[in-house]
């Protein structure tokens, strides 16, 4: 995920009508990104579905797209680090159209080691930052962040959990994500780890919206429709919305295969017309 990006929106007022209900009666909400927010702009079915769900948009601008205004888009900005985030705020480069700002920690080049290793600091000072200036705060610690400190025998997942990740970078967002696609198969495995973090998520911040990421190329591993829909089926009452990951090779997922965005639609038509 590349920060520090500009996009091309259309209109992003908010609709006062209900937003549509999916997933068999829940009402979702969404983070999109990337290429396949072209496609979803532009495909009938993906228009329909996201109406007036009020979805995060994330901005790239090397992607110039017109939001349909009747999603109601909040438009967002990733940054991988708070060092980044605050130069960004201190020299005036933030779209002021940017409604969310996103703070993607993860054991990579693109986050400083010192924000690696004191995730709970960090993520208090990007909160704290960002609410000064009015924005939603979106956190989404990796996973890999907790590889280093796996027991013998324990799943970089379980280690997350035990480290209490998910408490420490919910406690003063405002939307916590968890990046749990590399799991998403089998559902139970998926269901567990979201339970789990959402659980913790929220008793640091009874006030959090937890989403849970689902992918159609997770950690560069082939999956169908049929597999990311038993995935959100299996936590849909257990988290606010999805993290809908449409990825493409590039330097940020360099292990990432084909951009499949035949997939995403048909995921969405699932759930469609299972409502």
């Amino acid at each position: 995920m590349v920060a520090g990006l500009a996009l091309a929106f259309g209109a992003l007022s908010i609709s006062v009508r209900t937003a549509p209900v999916h997933a068999e009666g829940k009402t979702l909400r969404w983070i999109l990104n990337g290429p396949a927010v072209a496609t979803f702009s532009t495909d009938a079915t993906a228009q329909a579905f996201f109406a007036n769900t009020q979805p995060f948009v994330v901005v790239r601008k090397d992607l110039t797209v017109d939001i349909p205004a009747s999603w109601g888009a909040l438009k967002t900005q990733i940054f991988p680090s708070y060092r980044q985030f605050e130069r960004a705020v201190t020299n005036g480069k933030i779209d002021p159209q940017t409604k969310a700002v996103l703070y993607d920690n993860e054991a990579w080049q693109f986050t400083p080691q010192e924000e690696q290793d004191n995730l709970a600091d960090n993520a208090q000072r990007f909160a704290e930052l960002a609410h000064q200036h009015g924005y939603q705060v979106i956190v989404t610690p990796a996973v890999d962040l907790a590889t280093s400190q796996q027991q013998p025998g324990e799943k970089r997942f379980a280690t997350f959990l035990r480290l209490n990740i998910p408490a420490a970078a919910a406690k003063y967002a405002d939307v916590y994500e968890i990046q749990a696609q590399g799991s998403q198969v089998p559902p139970s495995v998926f269901a567990s780890y979201i339970s789990g973090a959402a659980q913790q998520a929220r008793a640091a911040n009874p006030k959090i919206l937890v989403f849970a990421g689902i992918s159609t190329n997770p950690s560069g591993h082939k999956v169908t429709a049929d597999q990311i829909v038993a995935a959100i089926r299996a936590t849909r009452d257990v988290v606010d919305g999805y993290w809908f990951n449409v990825p493409q090779k590039n330097p940020t997922c360099p292990n990432c295969n084909d951009f499949r965005p035949d997939i995403a639609i048909d995921v969405l038509k699932q759930l469609q017309s299972s409502h």
